[in-house]
């Protein structure tokens, strides 16, 4: 009998998480972002106070650059969405697709499908508009902006900002769970986030180098597919090569089955050297917190999907 209250205690409390995590990761988040990432950001610079004057001012500027670079990204990533987008019909019909061939039922199947449940207008507005935040371009820059300022306000106000949230029962319950969560799941994350930057630049590069117009969208969706366990870049990759020897482009196609391999090889490489043996994360648990956190937050579920596991874990041992 106490074992099955003790199970159903658990249980709803580990509901009870996963429901408080749910509505800060789907409607809060969005709208505090900027101040999370500003406080992020301020905590590590004042960390480096040390520091001369100099190059703390060098490292400020340098983040500041960094926020509005990847804002740009952002911005040219909708542009050349948009652009795909309303191009669908012309890109997808591959040469020797015709409507009577197996390809062309099967595209024309898909394509049915997919503008019923309206899943590519989905993503497309997704990627527009990352985190439900950037509702268009004025607002993703709103949105950088703002992060910029709170980000040079924090880092003046960060030990007054420390001592007033320390002092509050609230607040320091928040910043112990903040700092157990940097240490069980931030090593992990921020090793997959340098693999998966890696990995994209050089999916952008290669495809730059044989002039595909929308290297940079399709390089950060590779990029975002090499994050899945037992998947990664094959997922585009080879069937893109399998495409290209359909339409008789041999070396194109050897050149994408190359890419596959090489990107796979480089994150088989990059992991034991960035995680090692100090942080692990079981790969299906990986795949499930993915699949189910795209069922959720749509395309950028890739990353709030595991962020939502290794948050919901934290709180349910740290309570």
């Amino acid at each position: 009998m106490e074992q099955k209250y003790h199970f159903i205690k658990n249980g709803t409390k580990l509901l009870g998480i996963t429901l408080v995590v749910f509505i800060f990761m789907k409607w809060i988040l969005p709208v505090v972002i900027p101040f999370f990432v500003a406080y992020f950001i301020a905590g590590r610079v004042r960390k480096s106070g040390g520091e001369k004057r100099e190059k703390s001012f060098c490292r400020i500027i340098l983040t500041i650059g960094v926020i509005i670079l990847i804002g740009i990204l952002f911005w040219y990533l909708s542009r050349e969405l948009m652009d795909l987008w309303k191009r669908k019909d012309e890109l997808l019909y591959w040469e020797g697709a015709k409507e009577s061939g197996l390809f062309g039922r099967l595209y024309e199947k898909l394509i049915h499908r997919f503008q019923g449940e309206a899943l590519l207008d989905q993503i497309a507005e997704n990627m527009a508009s990352p985190l439900g935040g950037m509702k268009d371009t004025l607002g993703g820059f709103v949105t950088i902006a703002v992060t910029v300022v709170a980000t040079i306000i924090m880092i003046g106000e960060y030990d007054s900002i420390q001592e007033k949230l320390q002092e509050n029962s609230f607040g320091s319950v928040i910043l112990a769970l903040g700092k157990d969560l940097s240490v069980v799941g931030g090593d992990y994350l921020k090793a997959q986030a340098w693999i998966m930057l890696i990995i994209t630049g050089i999916c952008v590069l290669a495809l730059i180098l044989v002039r595909n117009p929308y290297a940079v969208f399709v390089g950060v969706i590779i990029g975002f597919c090499d994050a899945l366990p037992f998947i990664g870049t094959s997922l585009i990759f080879i069937p893109w090569a399998v495409l290209m020897f359909l339409q008789k482009k041999i070396w194109l196609g050897i050149y994408y089955v190359f890419l596959a391999g090489a990107t796979s090889l480089l994150r088989q490489y990059l992991e034991p050297k960035l995680i090692g043996h100090r942080v692990g994360a079981n790969p299906l648990i990986v795949l499930i917190s993915i699949y189910l956190g795209v069922q959720v937050f749509g395309i950028w579920g890739v990353v709030l999907g595991p962020a939502s596991a290794f948050l919901i874990w934290e709180i349910y041992r740290f309570t």
